[in-house]
């Protein structure tokens, strides 16, 4: 993990606690790259790798030629022998999984930032720390009419919110001990 000087010279903010947290359970879970790859490159990714454990799997919606080329790109670094039961797993998950591809980038760090405003337990830090990580070095927008505009046009954050305000977020935090 790289953390740039800006981040370092906030680090007693706590938004810079989020956007730590943050990256560590994506780190954590070898996440990183779901949140990274573009949503199209990320179905056509995952599909590939669900079907070099799986041929006999198809993916709805995925060009044969680009699944075909990552396919063989990711069969290069694949190991030779695999457990003989991650083929059936494969399918599983892609039975489970495929509807979903395009939303796997969105779900991962909408999960990221709800641990890591579990840990900071504060939504203002929370929205701050997104707004550092879209590239707003001044954090989210303070003027209430802006934040608003923010808010609506940002899925994240909105996410963000609806999680900071309910009882599943007040129960993880009573769960955690830290409730108050």
């Amino acid at each position: 993990m790289v953390i740039g000087e800006p981040l370092v010279a906030a680090m007693a903010e706590p938004a810079a606690a989020f956007v730590v947290t943050r990256a560590l359970k994506l780190v954590q879970t070898h996440a990183s790259a779901l949140v990274r790859t573009p949503p199209a490159e990320l179905a056509v990714l995952v599909s590939a790798w669900l079907q070099a454990h799986n041929p006999s799997w198809t993916p709805q919606g995925i060009p044969p030629a680009k699944l075909a080329d990552a396919k063989g790109r990711l069969q290069r670094g694949l190991p030779r022998q695999t457990d003989p039961d991650l083929g059936t797993i494969a399918l599983e998950v892609a039975g489970t999984l495929a509807p979903h591809l395009m939303t796997l980038g969105a779900s991962t760090i909408a999960w990221a930032d709800r641990v890591a405003l579990l840990s900071v337990g504060d939504p203002t830090a929370a929205l701050d720390g997104v707004a550092w990580s879209l590239g707003m070095s001044e954090g989210a927008p303070k003027d209430p009419e802006r934040r608003s505009a923010w808010v609506l046009q940002t899925a994240e954050v909105r996410d963000l919110l609806v999680f900071a305000v309910s009882d599943a977020f007040a129960e993880a935090r009573v769960r955690a001990g830290v409730s108050g």
